[in-house]
């Protein structure tokens, strides 16, 4: 099983009509959040523009999303399927960002001590 989140997206099935199929897909999307994607890209709050960067993407209402579904590309994830791959991000973000604070005082400390050995 893979740790991807089940996106919901408009599949084409043989003898469903177009209508039919989006009907299926809106059918899916229960109540709720969700962010939307469309070709590899996050919508942004109030689907004002596309974002690959998952802290800018906009969280939407189910019934937004349902607005949505049939759009060619464009598929669904409930938000809170995301949080274990969020939790992730942010525990490497931080043990960047302390790794990064310490090289800082490591060099600051060193250009201190050459400051004063030419001073």
């Amino acid at each position: 099983m893979s740790d991807a989140p089940r996106r919901i997206s408009l599949e084409r099935r043989a003898g469903l009509t177009f209508a039919e199929q989006a009907a299926v897909a809106r059918k899916r999307i229960k109540d709720g959040a969700y962010l939307i994607s469309r070709h590899g890209s996050w919508f942004r709050p109030g689907g004002h523009g596309y974002t690959r960067d998952l802290a800018e993407a906009g969280i939407f209402t189910a019934a937004e999303a349902r607005s949505y579904i049939d759009v060619d590309g464009l598929s669904v994830v409930r938000a809170g399927a995301l949080l274990t791959g969020l939790d992730w991000e942010i525990a490497d973000l931080e043990r960047k960002l302390t790794m990064a604070r310490k090289l800082r005082a490591e060099i600051a400390g060193a250009a201190t001590e050459g400051e004063r050995a030419n001073g």
